[in-house]
């Protein structure tokens, strides 16, 4: 995989002449603290120096609802999934999916979900069956800083809506093309791959090439990590800032780091020594 500019470190010091320097933060979403250490107390800190919070979507309970409806409430059949595959790359994708008790309960829901969301769905399992996490004592960083910032009554700034989130989830194709059918047979054959990045383990080694390359550079991936971008730069300019948003933002060229940079921002890693 290519080496980006910036790698090598979870923390990012943000800073430009005249300005208060923000820290970046590059998160995963679900983790375990035992599996994966984190300076919290530390990450803790920056949060009091900054008082204020950037995260990528606050979601509610109610908006977590909604969203798992419109994914997997749907009724109507949209494909022979079975058909699509082929026997060999269904059977494989029902083993995938019946190992997992994150992934099983859309078996019976296969040919009335979009091959976006069962694509999703496989990454996942493969994600959680690193060595590195466990679905014990399942630790939400942002769910946290959030409740932190609310308790000192820090302003909290979101990146996205959870529209924007899952548009890419959400919007139904006119009709299943070959490459739909040809990129889910790709993530079933990359569940066995040994090379496939293993996210856990390269987060905990503060690698930041978490996803393949051709996932990190997809079109929705560009779209979203710049449109935070020009969010972010036009929050930094107001307010130093704490931002948590996933780690597999940050990195390559189209970025947040880099996105940033191209905003007159100086990025350097950030040591937590530096932090009391």
């Amino acid at each position: 995989m290519t080496e980006p500019k910036y790698n090598h470190s979870l923390c990012w010091k943000i800073e430009k002449t005249g300005d208060k320097p923000s820290y970046i933060f590059g998160s995963v979403h679900q983790m375990n603290l035992d599996k994966i250490p984190l300076p919290l107390a530390k990450l803790e800190g920056l949060l009091s120096e900054t008082k204020a919070l950037c995260i990528e979507a606050e979601l509610d309970e109610a908006e977590i609802d909604t969203t798992s409806q419109s994914l997997f409430g749907g009724s109507d059949k949209l494909h022979d999934v079975a058909s699509l595959l082929g026997e060999k790359h269904y059977v494989r994708l029902l083993d995938i999916l019946n190992s997992s008790a994150t992934s099983k309960d859309i078996v019976p829901l296969l040919d009335n979900v979009l091959l976006s969301l069962v694509a999703l769905m496989i990454t996942v399992v493969q994600q959680q069956s690193s060595e590195f996490f466990s679905l014990d004592n399942v630790f939400e960083i942002e769910k946290h800083f959030t409740r932190l910032a609310k308790e000192q009554k820090y302003p909290i700034f979101t990146l996205e809506t959870v529209a924007e989130q899952t548009e890419w989830l959400t919007a139904i194709p006119e009709a299943v093309t070959d490459d739909d059918v040809a990129t889910l047979k790709k993530i079933i054959d990359a569940y066995d791959d040994p090379t496939t990045p293993d996210m856990y383990a390269r987060y905990a080694s503060e690698d930041l090439r978490l996803l393949r390359d051709e996932d990190m550079t997809a079109p929705m991936m560009v779209k979203r990590n710049e449109a935070m971008v020009n969010r972010l730069a036009a929050l930094l300019c107001k307010q130093s800032l704490l931002v948590i948003i996933g780690a597999a933002h940050l990195a390559g060229e189209t970025g947040v780091l880099e996105g940033i940079e191209k905003h007159g921002y100086m990025v350097t890693p950030y040591s937590w020594n530096n932090v009391v």
